[in-house]
């Protein structure tokens, strides 16, 4: 079935936005029981999910071998947030533009 000539009719995405604002809300109340502000959770979120969106839309070959989305995934829990930690001051470190705003994580 197609909606007025735009091809076929995409499924329900309700659902999957749903989803998704729904583990982004459980991830600030994580963030905010653990002392972090309306503001830094929000700067932390961003960073992520600009890591996501660069892999998402294949642009990570911007972001330098070994501080990309994929490889802060691979990262066991326990050793997850230290490796958050150094690949921010890696980005803001030694980038050339839009990665000097990155700063250190206030997650603890």
């Amino acid at each position: 079935m197609a909606a007025r000539g735009l091809g076929p009719i995409a499924p329900d995405m309700t659902d999957v936005t749903h989803d998704i604002g729904a583990k982004l809300w459980n991830l600030c109340n994580h963030l905010r029981d653990d002392g972090v502000t309306y503001h830094q959770y929000v700067t932390e979120l961003t960073y992520l999910l600009f890591l996501k969106m660069a892999k998402e839309t294949e642009s990570e070959d911007q972001l330098p071998k070994g501080y990309r989305w994929d490889d802060l995934e691979r990262e066991s829990a326990p050793t997850r947030l230290e490796r958050y930690k150094l690949l921010l001051i890696h980005l803001g470190s030694t980038a050339r533009n839009s990665f000097r705003r990155f700063s250190p994580t206030r997650v603890r």
